[in-house]
């Protein structure tokens, strides 16, 4: 198991040297290729805000100042890509290619960032972000709800850079439903390569702990040695408990619930909290 084309989405902000790192460090133990992705708007897509009747030089000026920032948004794309290629000795390419060891490439569309995101992200096998702040591009957000919502696939959070063996010890949020265990099964790639793997069950006041010995038996068939913990959430939030509790992990595993549960997590739970309040990185399944 490996996660061989990882899709890195890239803005031309400040956020995209810690997106590449971290993309980076995820292929190493896989010697993966990493998939940036620029995307570009489309004037088009912002012109019927303006209302009918607006004047054809209006309409140009909208058209020359949105291509104007969209160029020098890929050109910085491509300076930081360029840079961190060099600086970590990855390889550049035209197009998506796997050797032996990780490389990395750039190509460009245009549409809806999220929209674009999520299509490319159907045929990668993780996509990674660095989680937005409140002041900075609200489509970071939208791109990850729609990469774990309607392509269905995993993404690696995290607020910062992430550095090479970031996955040696993992914590996984385990509830045993399906949206968890399904998370486990794509996270297996980092599982089997960590040194330490503590599995973390949370127990609500409505709720009992979920029972963690089949967990623990399935990642064993995997060659995965784990250990677990059970939790009692007291008055804290099933996030607050679990990153309270993750004791030095360097990444935490977890499912999604619902649709709208999910979106819950987005507005004020799991990852909002882990955004404000830890470094921790996330890997996210829906």
């Amino acid at each position: 198991m490996a996660f061989v084309k990882i899709l890195a989405p890239l803005t031309g902000g400040n956020r995209d040297e810690a997106v590449l790192t971290s993309a980076i460090s995820a292929a190493l133990p896989f010697g993966g290729h990493v998939a940036g992705l620029f995307v570009r708007s489309d004037p088009a897509l912002t012109m019927p805000f303006y209302g009918e009747g607006v004047s054809t030089v209006v309409v140009q000026e909208v058209m020359d100042t949105a291509k104007k920032e969209s160029d020098r948004a890929a050109v910085a794309a491509q300076a930081i890509l360029s840079r961190l290629a060099r600086a970590t000795d990855v390889a550049v390419t035209e197009a998506c290619e796997k050797r032996d060891a990780p490389s990395v490439s750039l190509r460009e569309t245009t549409g809806l960032f999220a929209d674009c995101v999520a299509r490319e992200a159907r045929l990668s096998d993780l996509v990674v972000f660095a989680a937005a702040k409140d002041d900075e591009r609200s489509g970071i957000t939208e791109a990850v709800e729609a990469v774990l919502l309607e392509a269905r696939r995993p993404v690696l959070l995290s607020c910062r850079a992430m550095a090479p063996g970031f996955h040696e010890r993992i914590a996984i949020g385990w509830n045993a439903s399906v949206e968890s265990a399904q998370a486990v099964s794509a996270a297996l790639p980092f599982l089997t390569r960590a040194a330490r793997v503590d599995v973390l069950a949370v127990a609500e006041p409505d709720a009992p702990c979920a029972q963690c010995d089949a967990l623990v038996e399935y990642l064993k068939l995997h060659g995965v040695s784990a250990g677990a913990r059970e939790i009692a959430a007291g008055e804290r939030s099933v996030a607050q408990a679990l990153l309270e509790e993750v004791d030095g992990a360097g990444l935490l595993v977890l499912g999604g619930y619902g649709h709208s549960r999910w979106r819950e997590l987005f507005q004020g739970g799991i990852t909002r909290h882990a955004i404000a309040h830890s470094d921790l990185p996330l890997f996210l399944v829906h």
